[in-house]
């Protein structure tokens, strides 16, 4: 028997990346997923993405598979995504809060529309997301909701305020539901994932093969994550094997945030990653 057979699950921001990663894992392991992502007049790959998606939730035996679009960063459009959950699986066990995206920009050169927005994307569609999954929950007598968190909401980064900020308050949003829906039978759980091979990731290291070592050199594990190994993760969290687990952070991140030295760079590295990224300055 599968970890997750007869589950439901809900995935947020689930048609790319670590999303994708995740639906596809809880899948496997027999749950029913819905997926959800923002659509075609937000993303103009939304169509082919989702159909990717679907397959592949399909090859990796996924049963019946659904989608619903919305943009979460607008409250009705969560409220209709659970109302879409309630409806098509009258339960929800699972609800993963994915959907986020990360900016670097200065400090100094931050407009408040955009630190709104980002927070509204990454930090209040997670509390939309965990309020209303838990409001099927509690009639069903629980359940278990997952926040996807970064690494970068456990330490600080130069350029990354309003993500770190943002990342840093799904963090603690995690601990204080877990410890006000514990009785109720609701577990909440956070991942916290480190360089993860995603779009966004390619984009960064593209044409940057320093900047690439670098970042495998400052995680003990040598490389990055695979979207599939969140997805393990996640597996974990939303199964009996986690029973006794809420309000815990889960740093997925080849011990990234375990390590608090900059690992070092090999000496004939470091000019090249000087050229990539200005911000080092050697001696």
């Amino acid at each position: 028997m599968a970890l997750l057979d007869g589950k439901t699950a809900v995935i947020t921001g689930a048609t790319k990346g670590i999303g994708r990663g995740i639906a596809i894992e809880l899948a496997r392991e027999g749950a029913r997923v819905l997926i959800n992502h923002r659509g075609g007049s937000v993303d103009s790959r939304a169509t082919e993405n989702e159909q990717e998606t679907l397959k592949l939730i399909r090859e990796a035996g996924g049963q019946r598979p659904l989608v619903c679009e919305g943009d979460l960063t607008r409250e009705q459009d969560a409220i209709h995504l659970a109302d879409v959950a309630r409806e098509a699986f009258r339960r929800v066990d699972i609800w993963v809060n994915n959907v986020g995206r990360h900016n670097v920009t200065p400090a100094l050169h931050q407009s408040m529309e955009e630190w709104e927005y980002l927070f509204r994307l990454n930090t209040t569609s997670t509390f939309v997301g965990c309020r209303e999954a838990a409001r099927i929950m509690l009639s069903a007598g629980g359940g278990a909701i997952i926040n996807i968190a970064s690494k970068m909401g456990t330490v600080g980064s130069a350029d990354n305020a309003c993500y770190c900020a943002a990342k840093a308050a799904v963090i603690m949003m995690t601990r204080c539901l877990a410890a006000e829906w514990a009785s109720s039978g609701i577990r909440v759980n956070a991942i916290a994932p480190g360089v993860t091979l995603t779009d966004p990731t390619y984009a960064v290291i593209e044409g940057k093969p320093a900047l690439e070592a670098a970042l495998h050199y400052r995680t003990p594990l040598g490389r990055f994550a695979e979207p599939s190994e969140i997805g393990k993760t996640a597996v974990f969290l939303a199964s009996g094997l986690s029973s006794y687990i809420t309000g815990a952070v889960i740093a997925c991140d080849g011990g990234w945030t375990g390590h608090g030295d900059f690992a070092g760079i090999p000496p004939e590295k470091i000019e090249d990653w000087k050229k990539d990224f200005p911000r080092v300055r050697g001696k």
